[in-house]
């Protein structure tokens, strides 16, 4: 009786390392590619398509493995499965040791405000528009989805029609300018947040 080679054994493994991490690499390029829409609630983009890129690998590994590097089987799915957990895990907003709130902003985005004049306009966080005093603006902050609660605020008491929504209807105050504030309080264990628009009112 013959015992395997125990470089062969070994270069066996590298080139399951190597195909395995071209494969997991490939169906996160696709996954991001498409834009899928979230699978994982109060998960970053990228740590979602990564945890299904190795979910797919997972079950690669789980069907071929037994039959393809039988003495490695188990230890590739329990590299898998603690590969997924902990992507979940520094990728979830609530539990992420990487404080999401801090490096980026995943709240808001931006602003869409539509008026009957100027149509639809995209606007940055803390940017100054124009109206007329007669305007009526819809006005939307871009957000993920999930479970978040707005409270908008005009500086000078524009009329605000869905105060205590994300989206509100401004009609602007008879002033110069004024400046719309809104409290952001999002859900997945994201930090509040106070945004604003600056308003420059024509007569």
């Amino acid at each position: 009786m013959t015992r395997s080679d125990p470089g062969t054994r070994g270069l066996s493994i590298v080139v399951v390392l190597i195909i395995s991490t071209i494969i997991a690499w490939g169906i996160f390029l696709i996954l991001k590619a498409l834009s899928i829409p979230k699978a994982l609630p109060c998960t970053h983009p990228s740590a979602q398509s990564l945890v299904l890129a190795l979910s797919g690998l997972l079950i690669l590994h789980w069907i071929a493995g037994a039959k393809f590097f039988p003495r490695s089987y188990w230890y590739f799915l329990a590299v898998d499965t603690v590969l997924i957990l902990l992507t979940f895990w520094l990728g979830a907003y609530a539990y992420s040791p990487l404080k999401f709130s801090e490096l980026e902003n995943p709240v808001l985005r931006e602003f869409v405000v539509i008026t009957r004049e100027s149509g639809k306009r995209h606007i940055a966080p803390d940017a100054i528009i124009t109206l007329g005093g007669n305007s009526i603006a819809y006005i939307q902050p871009v957000l993920p989805p999930g479970n978040t609660r707005c409270m908008w605020n005009s500086l000078h008491g524009g009329a605000l029609d869905g105060q205590d929504s994300c989206n509100v209807l401004y009609t602007p105050p008879a002033a110069e300018y004024d400046i719309l504030k809104v409290n952001i309080q999002p859900g997945c264990g994201l930090a509040s947040s106070v945004e604003q628009i600056r308003i420059s009112i024509l007569p």
